[in-house]
């Protein structure tokens, strides 16, 4: 009887039919030690392709074990394979989740730790920090090697490329060794922006290799789509792969849905495959849910499957909340499941905070549990930190915790960044560690855009990545929005200037006594202008503003003033009191 064992196999094949599981040492199976073409036991000779035993032993090895590297016998383990420790019961099992290799399951019994973590004097392995590849203890001082999107400083630390690198040895795009997705590697290392088409490069600009939504390869040029294709093979209507949607797809075509759908498999009202919110499918057509429902799946108010903010939920039907709630599982006052800003759940009762407090536990000015930014709390009470500060431990200069947008933090100070920095590191110019808008960034320097640029990639007319408000981008350059618009695309405006709200794509005025608002009337403010305060008693939803004390610039309450005309200061009510009148 022959036995055959070929190098590149697990198992073993005997003349019987059967198979034996073989335990394997990197590219070697064990073999029987009597053997002489063995040259230790355990081992395959490498100095043939296989070999034949002249009869069946059983001295030959089989195994049972599980992610055994070597075994002496059948049910018993000499060397594990990597991520499984040998117990003392001659098994393999499993390491905890961060160990390479370990001594047993927990995880303080680490050998060695897998990328990503490094070993502690505990045999812990722990996380490295964020920007480390491999590392030796968890700061970003600490790393053997960073991951992409890092590189390694003079003072081995990993630095942030340049947004515009994918791997970089320094923090400018043009020390870039590749580029992110929508820039190409051009001459000394210079990640340039792709042409609005293109979404991928090989390294010129005239030789796309990959395209955006809406366009398609030809050769090494991006060429647009049909309009009514997201992706296609050609630029006739009838040349679409996917569809946009609202659309659906026919022999290369995409045809308008009814406007019920929001997707479906033809142009009739009875071919919905999906519907949008506020509509149920039946039989391939969208239908009205009821006023009160989110989802639904039938007509009716008592078929919701979801409601609207401030309806509650109770055996289909959506039924309005008390006033209070935003959020509730029934009508009764203490049902509220969230609330409205700056109120607090307490005992499914929604209570209104102190007008400084940002959480709190009751109604009054010792009541809250954390604050507004500018503001810390002590003993309940929410205080004003030095002007300065964002956040602090303790009123007064010195006891800032974190700073204003561009203030940098040095000891307990926030100290104020070269002009053109939106976050810095020290005074200078080349301090910056970005900028702000309508400047970009090299070597530390914030330097000037093209006019109307929010961010750049260089001082050229076509280099703008992004545009201030007001103007949207088309190929690289900024083109002005419908007047009193902050943000629009190419055919209508999106987001109004303050003071204006939007009706049918139109910026129209708010009241006087609105900073924001979503109607022309002094009951719809968001926002009001300084000097007054908004009424938040919800009641009806009356969004009125109502002036501050007097003497009182900008207030959150009528006895709640932040800041007092010029001659006046803070009295104990929170009304403003002129100097010398104590």
């Amino acid at each position: 009887m022959v036995i055959l064992i070929v190098l590149s196999m697990v198992t073993i094949t005997l003349s019987s039919n059967s198979t034996v599981k073989w335990c394997k040492f990197i590219d070697k199976i064990v073999c029987v030690p009597f053997n002489k073409e063995c040259e230790q036991c355990f081992q395959w000779s490498l100095s043939t392709k296989h070999i034949q035993l002249p009869n069946i032993s059983d001295e030959i090895i089989k195994t049972s074990c599980s992610n055994c590297k070597r075994c002496w016998a059948e049910t018993s383990c000499m060397e594990c394979n990597e991520g499984y420790y040998l117990s003392e019961d001659y098994s393999c099992y499993s390491c905890y989740y961060s160990c390479k290799t370990c001594f047993d399951d927990t995880n303080y019994g680490c050998f060695t730790c897998k990328d990503g973590y490094y070993l502690t004097q505990n045999s812990k392995c722990q996380f490295c920090n964020d920007a480390c590849d491999t590392c030796y203890n968890g700061t970003s001082d600490d790393c053997i090697t960073c991951k992409n999107g890092y590189y390694m400083s003079d003072s081995n630390t990993c630095s942030i490329c340049n947004d515009k690198c994918n791997t970089c040895y320094g923090g400018s795009n043009t020390e870039c060794y590749s580029c992110a997705w929508g820039y190409y590697l051009q001459g000394s290392n210079t990640c340039v922006k792709c042409s609005f088409e293109c979404y991928k490069y090989t390294g010129s600009s005239t030789t796309c290799l990959s395209c955006q939504n809406s366009y398609y390869l030809s050769g090494n040029t991006c060429l647009k789509c049909d309009s009514s294709c997201v992706t296609c093979n050609g630029t006739e209507p009838n040349n679409c792969i996917l569809c946009r949607f609202s659309y659906y797809l026919t022999n290369g075509y995409c045809l308008k849905c009814d406007s019920s759908c929001v997707t479906c498999n033809g142009a009739t009202p009875n071919n919905c495959l999906s519907c949008s919110k506020f509509y149920y499918l039946l039989n391939g057509q969208c239908l009205e849910c009821d006023s009160s429902c989110n989802t639904c799946n039938d007509s009716g108010p008592n078929n919701c499957l979801s409601c609207l903010f401030s309806y509650g939920f109770s055996n289909g039907y959506c039924v309005k909340c008390d006033p209070s709630c935003l959020e509730c599982n029934g009508i009764n006052l203490n049902n509220c499941i969230s609330c409205f800003e700056y109120y607090n759940l307490i005992s499914g009762n929604c209570i209104k905070c102190d007008s400084f407090c940002s959480t709190c536990n009751g109604p009054n000015k010792n009541d809250c549990l954390s604050c507004h930014y500018y503001h810390y709390l002590l003993n309940g009470y929410c205080l004003k930190c030095d002007y300065l500060c964002k956040t602090c431990k303790f009123g007064g200069l010195g006891n800032c915790s974190t700073c204003m947008i561009s203030y940098y933090y040095s000891n307990g100070y926030c100290i104020q960044c070269s002009p053109n920095c939106y976050t810095c590191n020290g005074t200078f110019e080349n301090n910056c560690l970005s900028c702000k808008n309508g400047f970009y960034y090299t070597n530390g320097y914030c330097l000037p855009c093209e006019l109307n640029c929010g961010r750049c990639s260089g001082t050229y007319i076509h280099n703008c990545d992004s545009c201030l408000n007001g103007y949207y981008l088309k190929d690289g350059l900024c083109v002005q929005c419908p007047p009193n618009c902050e943000t629009c695309s190419t055919t209508k405006c999106v987001i109004c200037n303050s003071n204006y709200y939007l009706l049918n794509d139109v910026c129209y005025k708010c009241h006087s006594d609105c900073n924001e608002c979503n109607g022309a009337e002094s009951t719809n403010c968001i926002e009001c202008v300084n000097g007054k305060y908004m009424d938040n008693e919800i009641g009806e939803y009356n969004h009125t503003c109502l002036p501050c004390h007097i003497h009182c610039n900008n207030c959150g309450g009528y006895n709640n003033c932040y800041e007092c005309e010029s001659g006046y200061y803070f009295s104990n009510n929170g009304m403003c009191v002129k100097f010398g009148n104590d």
